[in-house]
């Protein structure tokens, strides 16, 4: 019974993340266990190819799909505690944040099985690497913003506290990421939520071979 009291209530808690998340403009990519990746995009697409461009027109586009991703984070944060709370037990969320270049790959094809890989375009630094070291350096209750990040919305961030690397005695007064928890608030940014995604039948069938067995049976 204990069991499926969690199922149901970590169902229902995951649902309104995502809902906020899609009404901030991001999109859901992987799931690992009680962790989820999302990404907002940039829309920039094939006319910034790996490795990294550092021109205006990215590091614009890159502040004002950070910025997004920080509001969500603080709407994540702000969860009515009764839809957080298991048994008298408070779940909480900690949130990394890193930005920069992805690339995506498709590798499978054995009995139309497909799954999809997201790496980043640098071999050090990138998006997914910065969000592992903010994520790791995130109490519960909290949002770490990897310092390459902070940079493009450096303008917005009221008193981030710095933290310091722990990994590496050497390095222990390197500063890898900030704890954010206020943002200037802006009466005219409002949330965007991502346009639905039209699926004729073809595309049906091309995803499903990415849905992974156990799922699909449930899905059936």
């Amino acid at each position: 019974r204990g069991a499926e009291q969690l199922v149901k209530h970590l169902n229902i808690y995951f649902e309104r993340i995502i809902s906020i998340i899609e009404e901030h403009g991001g999109d859901v990519l992987k799931f690992a266990g009680d962790a989820l990746l999302c990404i907002f995009d940039t829309k920039l697409g094939q006319k910034t190819q790996c490795p990294q461009a550092n021109s205006e027109e990215v590091k614009t586009a890159l502040r004002v799909q950070t910025l997004k991703a920080l509001r969500c984070a603080e709407a994540l944060h702000e969860i009515p505690a009764n839809l957080r709370t298991v048994n008298e037990i408070t779940l909480q969320l900690h949130i990394g944040i890193g930005a920069g270049k992805l690339r995506f790959v498709f590798v499978g094809g054995m009995q139309q099985r497909w799954e999809y890989l997201i790496t980043d375009c640098q071999k050090s630094g990138g998006p997914i690497q910065q969000m592992g070291t903010a994520e790791g350096s995130a109490e519960p209750g909290e949002t770490a913003i990897h310092v390459t990040a902070a940079e493009y919305v450096s303008e917005e961030l009221i008193k981030p506290v710095p933290i310091f690397n722990r990994s590496n005695q050497k390095e222990k007064t390197l500063v890898v990421a900030y704890r954010v928890h206020k943002l200037k608030k802006d009466s005219n940014q409002k949330p965007e939520r991502a346009p639905p995604i039209v699926l004729d039948d073809n595309s049906v069938y091309l995803i499903d071979n990415f849905v992974p067995g156990a799922i699909k049976g449930r899905l059936n």
